[in-house]
């Protein structure tokens, strides 16, 4: 018996021995869970002097769709706005000036709010799992009500776009609000940038006004370099990723 224990013994040892000596594969690298998994691919930017990839699908304030192919052969401001950003307000008068001015030479001007993180479009119609919006009673409120009573408060002819996820501020790589961006009939970006050099609004006739600078040539058919300024305002409130709040 006591032969064999030492047998067992020795034979455990040497097989213990052996395994050490075997190399051990490098443990495979985890597989990063839930944003590589599901990450959407990357969009080309929006880059001046070409035109937008896709097609840009956002309703108004009404629910009507606009699609950019609605907007085809046509001058176009995309302006992303805002509701309660200081800078934007302070254009308001400015820019509802550019609008009527142009508006009648055939410019189309779209105001877009992503404002989605600071809850500035939070009170738009219910929606279901698919994301769209569920039918609303006869007697509910109107959605957008907030939009819906700055625009009336402040006699501003805008048709207001709904950006819900800031879908289109992120193709449009959209930073500030306001940020202008200026297609040509021929659905080149010609212009990307500010309304004008005067976000104080202190320089009265001394500023350069940008926005209208294009448009003047657009409307005159005449050759528009493109061209980009840096846009000043606030910065787009985009919604806040699944669980950063929890996660902070």
């Amino acid at each position: 018996m006591k032969l064999e224990s030492t047998l067992v013994i020795s034979a455990v040892l040497l097989c213990a021995a052996l395994a050490a000596q075997e190399p051990v594969p490098a443990p495979k690298p985890q597989e990063k869970s839930g944003t590589d998994a599901t990450k959407q691919p990357e969009r080309k930017p929006l880059v001046v002097g070409e035109r937008p990839a896709g097609m840009i699908v956002l309703p108004d304030i009404d629910g009507t769709v606009h699609r950019s192919a609605d907007y085809a052969e046509q001058i176009v401001v995309v302006c992303f706005w805002s509701t309660e950003c200081p800078i934007m307000r302070g254009y308001e008068k400015r820019m509802t000036a550019v609008v009527k001015d142009y508006r009648e030479k055939g410019v189309r001007f779209l105001m877009i709010n992503s404002n989605e993180g600071n809850r500035e479009i939070a009170d738009g119609p219910a929606r279901g799992e698919d994301g769209k919006p569920l039918p609303q009673e006869a007697d509910a409120p109107q959605p957008y009500g907030k939009i819906r009573g700055y625009l009336a408060d402040h006699e501003l002819p805008y048709t207001v776009l709904i950006d819900h996820g800031s879908v289109v501020a992120d193709a449009f790589r959209a930073k500030t609000t306001p940020d202008i961006y200026v297609f040509a009939k021929d659905g080149v970006l010609v212009y990307r940038g500010a309304i004008d050099d005067d976000p104080q609004g202190r320089k009265g006739d001394e500023s350069t006004p940008y926005l209208r600078n294009v448009l003047d040539k657009l409307v005159a058919d005449e050759t528009v370099e493109p061209s980009q300024t840096e846009p000043v305002g606030c910065t787009i409130k985009r919604p806040r990723a699944a669980g950063a709040r929890r996660n902070r």
